[in-house]
């Protein structure tokens, strides 16, 4: 079954879940993304995790604290681990390129959807690099949210 609304998770909701947000935005899955750190800017609300049809991951032990923290809550949910290390920056070509290979077969895409979510990730890039040279993070996190939230499945 593909997933229609999809929830990234990270240690401190800084980097990679927002990075991974960002990049599926477009047609396709809803998608949100959090914390589980209780320090985290963004942390897990117990609401987002009863609304994902699909858990994402960062790492194994991040699937290992949700199923001790919630496990009795997630009602069967799929819950992926895709292995992305806590060492890039946020919209780092490299990491885009590793989600791709490692969250596009849990979205199912097809051509055209994998077009589309390209295509609005090179005009997040662009933003992003703009806002880059000012070096304003409220501008590039705005850039990122400027991207269209999906309401279609895949």
């Amino acid at each position: 079954m593909t997933p229609r609304r999809v929830l990234f998770r990270c240690s401190r909701h800084r980097l990679r879940s927002p990075t991974a947000a960002v990049f599926v935005a477009g047609p396709g899955p809803q998608v949100d993304s959090a914390g589980l750190a209780g320090d985290a800017p963004t942390p897990l609300d117990p609401r987002q995790r009863d609304w994902a049809d699909l858990g994402v991951v960062m790492e194994a032990r991040h699937a290992r604290r949700l199923r001790q923290r919630f496990g009795s809550c997630l009602g069967g949910r799929r819950v992926a681990s895709i292995d992305i290390p806590e060492r890039d920056a946020f919209m780092q070509p490299e990491r885009v390129a590793l989600l791709e290979r490692r969250v596009g077969p849990l979205l199912r895409r097809g051509a055209a959807q994998r077009a589309a979510a390209a295509s609005a990730t090179a005009s997040a890039f662009a933003r992003m690099a703009a806002a880059r040279a000012s070096s304003s993070r409220t501008t590039i996190m705005r850039c990122a949210s400027s991207l269209p939230a999906s309401r279609d499945s895949v």
